[in-house]
């Protein structure tokens, strides 16, 4: 552990809830291999520097790796890589469901464009939350598109609306403010700055919406 980090507690903290795994996963096939397009490297240690430093989240990702003594941290992933490829799988084997365990159903949808992720989903307003009661999901893509993806999970299908964009020079179209996202997440969906509207129209005149 680096010096910067008094604990086992800090170094989890920032590996999981403030670092790397709260926007995505660790050991899935695209973070255990790394990509050819990114290049030839020397090192797998190489490798992950320079895919750390990719996308949007590039500096974010470099961000956080720098509260780890970092050419460690790059020399572990490097191996883990290298592991990996040679067929090495994990010490022990995860024990199947049993019992009541088993009593779930997980429905998956394959929502957004090929193009753009998914950084995070709202169904109503945290301070209200009977707001959108059985309506649509948003998901927020961060930086990587101006489309809002929603999905229904009731009737079982998904689409994208355009949104704003931040930057009025480069709006090249209109919102349509009458569609549910723009009155669940605001005119601009900023859930931070934004009223929040109902959906049902009785509720929409209670809060003053129209």
């Amino acid at each position: 552990m680096p010096v910067t980090l008094k604990d086992q507690g800090q170094w989890l903290r920032y590996a999981k809830t403030d670092g790397c795994i709260h926007c995505h996963q660790l050991g899935d096939l695209a973070t255990r291999t790394i990509p050819a397009q990114l290049g030839h490297f020397n090192t797998s240690a190489d490798a992950w520097e320079r895919r750390l430093q990719s996308g949007q989240a590039g500096t974010g990702m470099m961000d956080a790796i720098g509260l780890f003594d970092t050419g460690r941290q790059l020399s572990l992933l490097g191996s883990w890589t290298d592991r990996v490829a040679k067929g090495e799988l994990p010490k022990s084997e995860p024990t199947r469901p049993t019992g009541i365990e088993r009593n779930i159903v997980v429905t998956e949808w394959n929502w957004n464009t090929p193009k753009a992720y998914v950084h995070d989903g709202i169904s109503t307003d945290k301070r209200n939350p009977t707001v959108n009661a059985k309506g649509l999901i948003y998901g927020s893509t961060e930086a990587s598109t101006e489309l809002l993806p929603w999905v229904d999970p009731i009737n079982n299908k998904s689409g994208v609306l355009k949104t704003e964009y931040r930057d009025p020079e480069n709006a090249d179209h209109e919102v349509d403010a009458e569609s549910p996202a723009i009155a669940l997440l605001g005119r601009r969906a900023d859930l931070g700055h934004a009223h929040q509207c109902p959906q049902s129209d009785v509720r929409r005149k209670r809060d003053g919406c129209g």
